[in-house]
């Protein structure tokens, strides 16, 4: 379903609030983006892992909350790098 499609989708009221169906289809979508990448990560033999940056060899061995992935992050010049997909992935999740 695209997102076009979603965004004609009626809203429904639940419990007072307006909530459209255009937040889930977009859960889905970031949901599939996420099971997609971890795939990548995972499979050596899969077409997009050789795009993927080398490990990080920083060392993880602090008490803090855990990484979102082991992976060295590209320098990140301008917002046509957030429409790489796998560029997007590894800066998803960072503060």
């Amino acid at each position: 379903m695209s997102l076009e499609t979603c965004s004609k989708l009626p809203t429904t009221d639940v419990r007072g609030a307006k909530v459209t169906l255009i937040y889930h289809c977009l859960m889905l979508c970031d949901n599939a983006d996420e099971q997609l990448f971890d795939n990548v990560g995972r499979n050596f033999h899969h077409t997009l892992h050789n795009l993927l940056p080398p490990e990080s060899l920083a060392s993880q061995n602090y008490s803090l909350r855990s990484r979102a992935h082991n992976r060295q992050l590209p320098e990140h010049f301008n917002h046509l790098d957030d429409s790489n997909f796998i560029i997007h992935m590894l800066y998803k999740n960072m503060y």
